[in-house]
């Protein structure tokens, strides 16, 4: 494998069980191989993580810039809240 870095890492005894278990049960043909999957998903997740949290921010920017919602803000989201709730309580 070219470009390989050889390291060493300390592992709790139940990740080094679970480690070993994974490779006794020839799902994975060695301690590297599951430690390579292990980083893979964890780059994955993180890629991720950060594409949603950019989607989130790109969402607010849009909301941010439409201006006034249709109850104009947080007083007009609480009147509404209001008048549904006693609404409900009017009915039979």
């Amino acid at each position: 494998m070219p470009g390989v870095e050889k390291l060493s890492v300390s592992l709790t005894a139940e990740m080094a069980a679970l480690l070993e278990a994974a490779v006794m049960s020839g799902e994975y043909a060695s301690h590297s191989e599951v430690i390579r999957e292990a980083l893979r998903d964890w780059q994955r997740q993180k890629s991720m993580r950060l594409q949603n949290a950019e989607e989130l921010r790109l969402m607010a920017i849009a909301g941010i810039r439409s201006g006034a919602g249709l109850y104009g803000g947080v007083s007009g989201i609480k009147k509404e809240a209001h008048r549904r709730h006693a609404a409900k309580r009017k009915k039979p």
